[in-house]
């Protein structure tokens, strides 16, 4: 009997996809456990020398702030002299492949000493003026001393894996969202085996090390390619469904040029491919931005895709400038940087799900414009510091002062421009409300209220429900809004807001019912009132027949002449 996949259900999938998730992560923590272990946690410091942060297990007695020095095997090894590139958490930063090979080189060197039963290491203490070493006894490295980016970096990648998974399960015959999917099958990939070999303690053969690195620039040359593939077949398709094959073709001949080294150098291996996937996701989503012109659910959709990469790379850049250049925040680990992926990841997922995307496209402008703001300080912070050799704490202070002047009056003119909302403020339309409902025509309301609904929402199109609705609701992902039948008038569909600029919110439809049971409560006013005239208008009536009319009958039957009596009866016919 063939299994078919088809049958299984959305849990199950989201099971399977946790399994997979498991199983890369039991391979990496044991590729991470198999190497040889000191018990060291090193670091390079400013001047480029590598100390010891903390010591445990082997090297339990080598001091914590020691300078390390080198290595060497027993019995009278030769002396190998460390180096701060020993430490490199990602080697991908090195000039060409011929520094890349030196630098695995070392690696095999050092690992097989590592692998040796013992090792001799030579360190100086922070306040000895001679160097001391120590002998040890390579061990087994136990799980509790994986350092925190280690698993920072799987966790993150498993939420990535997953989040994809369930955007999958819930529209699996959606390109988009299965190019989605498989950018969470290959983040793992990526992400993991960075994390075996940037959380290293000193080195790893060389072999293992050239493997790890070459399934990362896979699996990130797989999501650039996948992410081409989602601004290919989303929102509207640019190509035929099999022509998305061919991306992941092309970059996969490319990824082969850098690990058989065929390409000229680094840039063109490795470098040029990630940039030229990040221009082509940008320029395809600019032509998928053209397109949906008319479309503002396509647009909203895009403009969550566009916000999630600019703020998973501008926090990126944001962190690298204040770390590098400014100095004022410590280092970012290279594992926390994946952090900014899961940004990407959650961006993506909205944008493509479509999850209450009426809620998040106000959101989008104001953390666009946050994110600007942010930027801006540090790029003035920098532009100070570097052009007019200033201190970090004034050049702070005087971009704060800036942005303050200049940027958030500015920021408060851009959301003006750019989130197209009506009118809000009830107080405004009170009045409006009043004079709609004390109008004396049916016809006359249904204008005028018309004219208010046109006033407030700018639709595309406002037409008349035939059937009754008591509830005010919005529908198709935010384009319509249906209102409630209110004061004697039909309910009302309202579409394309703001001349389809737009999405109609939950406020929206919160606003529409207040102005609703305003109506109500004017018709009823109205129809109090009318029912009291009325009431008074038969009042009068009764006293004038009683009084009035019993005075000119007297009058009639008392009248000294005739011609004064038929005078009072036609008076009495009158009345």
């Amino acid at each position: 009997m063939r299994f078919n996949f088809k049958m299984l259900r959305p849990a199950n999938w989201l099971w399977l996809a946790l399994a997979y998730n498991l199983l890369l992560m039991v391979m990496a923590v044991a590729q991470a456990l198999h190497a040889p272990w000191l018990g060291l946690r090193l670091q390079v410091d400013a001047s480029g020398q590598i100390r010891v942060e903390s010591a445990q297990g082997p090297a339990a007695a080598v001091p914590v702030g020691a300078r390390l020095l080198a290595l060497s095997t027993e019995p009278n090894g030769t002396q190998w002299v460390l180096q701060a590139d020993d430490l490199m958490e990602e080697p991908d930063v090195v000039a060409d492949y011929v520094q890349m090979d030196a630098f695995l080189a070392r690696q095999g060197q050092i690992a097989a000493m590592l692998a040796q039963p013992s090792v001799r290491l030579y360190w100086q203490g922070a306040d000895a003026a001679a160097p001391s070493e120590s002998l040890l006894l390579p061990g087994q490295q136990p799980l509790r001393s994986l350092p925190l980016p280690f698993w920072f970096q799987l966790l993150v990648s498993v939420a990535g894996c997953l989040i994809a998974a369930w955007v999958w399960v819930l529209r699996p015959h959606d390109l988009g969202v299965r190019m989605f999917g498989i950018t969470g099958l290959v983040f793992p990939v990526f992400a993991m085996s960075a994390a075996v070999y940037s959380s290293r303690e000193l080195a790893l053969p060389t072999p293992t090390f050239f493997v790890l690195s070459a399934i990362n620039h896979w699996g990130a040359a797989m999501f650039g390619a996948a992410l081409v593939g989602i601004f290919l077949c989303h929102p509207r398709p640019l190509l035929a469904p099999r022509l998305l094959l061919w991306p992941f073709a092309v970059f996969n001949l490319w990824w082969l040029t850098d690990v058989t080294r065929l390409a000229p150098d680094l840039d063109w291996g490795n470098r040029f491919l990630v940039m030229t996937e990040m221009g082509l996701a940008v320029l395809l989503a600019g032509l998928q931005w053209r397109r949906a012109k008319g479309h503002p659910v396509d647009r909203a959709s895009l403009r969550w895709l566009f916000l999630s990469l600019l703020l998973g790379s501008g926090l990126f850049i944001l962190s690298t400038i204040a770390t590098v250049s400014l100095g004022w925040l410590p280092p970012l680990p290279q594992g926390y940087a994946f952090g900014f992926f899961l940004l990407i990841y959650v961006g993506i997922a909205l944008g493509l799900r479509r999850y209450r995307l009426f809620d998040l496209d106000e959101w989008a402008y104001r953390m666009l414009l946050w994110l600007g703001g942010a930027l801006l300080v540090v790029g003035l912070d920098a532009l100070l510091i570097l052009m007019l050799d200033w201190t970090g704490g004034l050049a702070l202070g005087v971009s704060i002062w800036l942005v303050g002047m200049i940027y958030l009056p500015l920021r408060h003119w851009i959301w003006q421009r750019l989130v197209h909302r009506p009118r809000l403020q009830l107080h405004e339309h009170l009045p409006d409300v009043v004079s709609i409902a004390f109008q004396q025509a049916q016809g006359e309301r249904e204008m005028a209220w018309d004219r208010l609904l046109h006033r407030l929402y700018a639709p595309l199109e406002l037409t008349k429900l035939p059937h009754a609705q008591n509830t005010s609701e919005w529908a198709e992902d935010g384009l319509a809004l249906h209102i409630a039948a209110c004061g004697g008038m039909a309910p009302r569909l309202l579409r394309y807001p703001d001349q389809g600029g737009r999405l109609f919110s939950p406020r929206d439809v919160a606003f529409v019912d207040t102005l609703c049971d305003l109506m109500r409560q004017a018709q009823i006013s109205r129809d109090d009132q009318l029912k009291a005239v009325s009431e008074e208008r038969k009042r009068i009536a009764r006293d004038v027949h009683d009084d009035v009319g019993a005075r000119l009958l007297m009058l009639i039957h008392r009248a000294p002449t005739a011609e004064l009596a038929e005078l009072a009866r036609a008076a009495m016919n009158d009345l």
